[in-house]
């Protein structure tokens, strides 16, 4: 396809719209765009600079400075009700309801004991060969036929877990499995949840048509947007807790972070690992100078933090169904995406190309974690 690039005046379209060209206001919200400004659409596919941002839907966006108004910042009022308009019908995989209230099942009568016993001979269903690294695949046991028990370590499989699958099944749309019981026994943890039939993106994605990976990327982008908009009284930061819980994840070390009681504590860790790397005696100051700045200009949201294709389910009743929330937690919501971007050398283009409309971009965000991907690894021990 041709190269086609717009090019409007902001009195032009602000005339246009009916909204002056320096402030837009809609439902609430203030925009500025600035006058001298300006939008490229190529290949039918807005591209922007890091110059400045804006935001349609809780995504933040950005757009290069330059003569003329950007295009997509003064219609994004006008979008946000295209996009409430077509997510009636993109968002066939899920319900703008609440998520199905739990239903009963035979294994809420029995006793702990007697989980724990059918889990000795119950059938992983995990496939190992799914997974990049040889015995790394969790242990996810089918114990009824409506019933999985998912096994971890007592720090690899936090009650937060739990509380986050209650909390997004009660406050969103979102279809998240149904947690049963939730079992301690010496030094592993036992979460019963409802067993969802279907398979993971990672499993079929190649076989979906460009239309309905389209589909599920609008989805997944309403998903991501409804978890911006929880808050959980009492928790500021980190996992959804009684009280401030040690944050695990990719970018906590193997060992995790915290428990962290602000935001504040949160990036003053993450500058932590910065200097941690810049005492090393073979690091060299980048010329980009972006880098060592960590952002913390928005309020905290609730993350996934994990959502590869394997977390992710098309479920045989229709549904795209979000699994495994052992990392969910309260963090920048430029952590979506850079969780998500995190796969990216073991996923197909045709879906990490979706990521930026998914979960926003933010390149500039993951360069830093990339600074400090040193101290995270063989320097996690080390104290800043």
């Amino acid at each position: 396809m041709p190269q086609i690039k717009l090019f409007l005046a902001a009195q032009t379209v602000a005339a246009l719209i009916g909204r002056t060209p320096q402030k837009l206001r809609r439902r609430g919200h203030q925009r500025t765009c600035p006058a001298n400004s300006r939008v490229v659409l190529i290949d039918c596919t807005l591209e922007f600079s890091v110059a400045s941002d804006f935001k349609i839907h809780g995504v933040a966006c950005s757009y290069p400075k330059g003569p003329l108004i950007t295009l997509a910042a003064c219609l994004c009022g006008t979008l946000e009700d295209i996009y409430t308009c077509i997510s009636l019908y993109f968002n066939s995989y899920s319900s703008h309801k609440k998520a199905p209230t739990r239903t009963k099942s035979a294994v809420d009568d029995l006793s702990d004991i007697e989980i724990l016993a059918l889990c000795k001979t119950a059938p992983n269903i995990c496939k190992p060969e799914t997974y990049d690294i040889p015995g790394f695949a969790p242990s996810v046991l089918r114990i009824s036929p409506d019933t999985v028990v998912k096994i971890g370590m007592v720090d690899d499989l936090p009650p937060a877990e739990a509380r986050s699958m209650d909390v997004v099944r009660t406050h969103t749309s979102i279809p998240v499995p149904a947690v049963r019981r939730y079992i301690t026994s010496g030094h592993f943890i036992y979460l019963a949840m409802e067993y969802i039939e279907g398979e993971t993106l990672h499993e079929c994605w190649h076989r979906l048509s460009w239309w309905r990976r389209f589909r599920i990327a609008w989805t997944l982008r309403g998903y991501i947007e409804q978890l911006r908009n929880i808050r959980v009284k009492g928790v500021e930061v980190g996992p959804i807790s009684d009280s401030p819980a040690k944050c695990i994840g990719r970018y906590f070390t193997d060992y995790g972070a915290g428990p962290f009681s602000s935001h504040a504590e949160l990036t003053a860790w993450f500058i932590g690992r910065y200097s941690i790397v810049r005492r090393q005696p073979w690091y060299k100051p980048s010329p980009n100078t972006s880098l060592v700045v960590f952002d913390d200009s928005e309020p905290l949201v609730l993350v996934h933090q994990d959502l590869s294709l394997r977390n992710i389910m098309l479920g045989s009743d229709g549904k795209l169904w979000l699994i495994d929330w052992a990392w969910a937690g309260f963090y920048p919501r430029w952590f979506e995406y850079a969780g998500m971007m995190a796969y990216k050398r073991d996923s197909p283009s045709s879906w990490t190309s979706m990521i930026p409309f998914i979960a926003g971009f933010y390149r500039k965000q993951v360069e830093y974690l990339g600074a400090i991907g040193w101290a995270l690894v063989i320097g996690a021990r080390m104290v800043a």
